[in-house]
């Protein structure tokens, strides 16, 4: 923008502001005031042409909910990769936690112990 404006404008001062988020344009008082005009109809038709892009949107509610569930997903694959890795050392281990997911639980010491007799 700013060498084409350059270009167009050749009496006048353009500069880019700090962090690059716009610029001040300087013009002689003496200049005429249809430089003025001729200055914002340049600009305008600019941004029209130009294919300018604002701010970030703030993220949706679902967008923060995919990004939980990615990190969700990340925990889970480190969780799974593991116990993949340490399972397989105890035979039947995953047997045992399936069952014990399902609801199995040994029977108690105390049942064991205690014989009925017809």
């Amino acid at each position: 923008m700013e060498c084409l404006f350059i270009f167009e404008f050749p009496k006048c001062r353009f500069r880019p502001v700090s962090g690059n988020s716009g610029c001040v344009i300087y013009f002689d008082e003496a200049a005429d005031q249809s430089l003025f005009s001729q200055i914002t109809s340049w600009i305008g038709d600019f941004l029209v042409i130009s294919d300018c892009q604002g701010p970030l949107l703030p993220p949706s509610k679902t967008d923060l909910l995919i990004d939980k569930v990615k990190g969700w997903t990340a925990h889970s694959m480190i969780v799974i990769a593991i116990l993949g890795w340490i399972l397989p050392i105890l035979p039947g281990t995953p047997f045992f936690l399936l069952a014990w997911w399902l609801g199995w639980r040994p029977a108690s010491s105390t049942e064991l112990s205690v014989v009925t007799e017809p």
